[in-house]
């Protein structure tokens, strides 16, 4: 495995926009009224973004193959089952979402399909 070099703070200072990047931490943040939809989120970084989207009072649905089906998880999170790999579920997700919640205003594609069979043979599947 290389070895792996994360940028120091004096080379992110070099970019405009990430000048005050080091210096600022969310601590309050106040969704309530908002809808959001985390793809990806039974498990690893879309389960935690979820979590901290409700704990911050916004309406949270998650999904992912192994999301228990339309089941209130807490008081703010509803899974959804969806494989994001087949177009009708993740369109049946998604109307199932703006029915119950009549919008969506937060997106989080945390979702990734591509893990298994990605390399056959030394030569990348994506044109398959």
């Amino acid at each position: 495995m290389d070895h792996v070099t994360f940028p120091t703070r004096s080379a992110l200072s070099h970019f405009s926009n990430t000048s005050d990047l080091w210096s600022h931490t969310i601590t309050d943040m106040n969704l309530d009224g908002k809808v959001a939809v985390v793809t990806g989120a039974t498990k690893g970084v879309g389960r935690g973004i979820g979590r901290e989207l409700a704990r911050n009072a916004a309406r949270v649905f998650v999904t992912g193959r192994s999301a228990p089906d339309q089941k209130c998880l807490d008081e703010r999170i509803t899974g959804i089952r969806c494989d994001h790999r087949l177009d009708p579920q993740v369109e049946a997700a998604f109307n199932l979402i703006v029915r119950e919640a009549n919008a969506i205003d937060i997106l989080v594609n945390n979702v990734w399909g591509g893990y298994e069979r990605m390399i056959e043979d030394g030569a990348f599947t994506w044109s398959k």
